[in-house]
């Protein structure tokens, strides 16, 4: 089942999926600081694959997600310059 949800301070929102009174499935939350998660829930954490926007910090995380948490997979790149001579 999917509908909208307000917090009564009327800034935040859920809009998404539902079961059994939570959110689970996919669903857009609006935090009152005004950052958005979109992508999968699971009990009502985020859980699989999600985006979320910190406009406050201008960063953006896109990737899964686990019990609410960031899984990030760490890459390191090393770049490195060739001289000609």
């Amino acid at each position: 089942m999917e509908h909208i949800a307000h917090n009564t301070d009327g800034e935040s929102y859920y809009d998404g999926n539902w079961v059994d009174n939570i959110r689970q499935g996919f669903g857009t939350q609006r935090y009152p600081s005004g950052n958005i998660y979109e992508g999968m829930w699971y009990k009502n954490r985020r859980h699989g694959l999600g985006t979320m926007h910190w406009f406050d910090r201008n960063q953006s995380y896109t990737g899964n997600w686990e019990d609410g948490v960031q899984v990030r997979i760490n890459v390191i790149f090393v770049f490195i310059s060739q001289t000609q001579r």
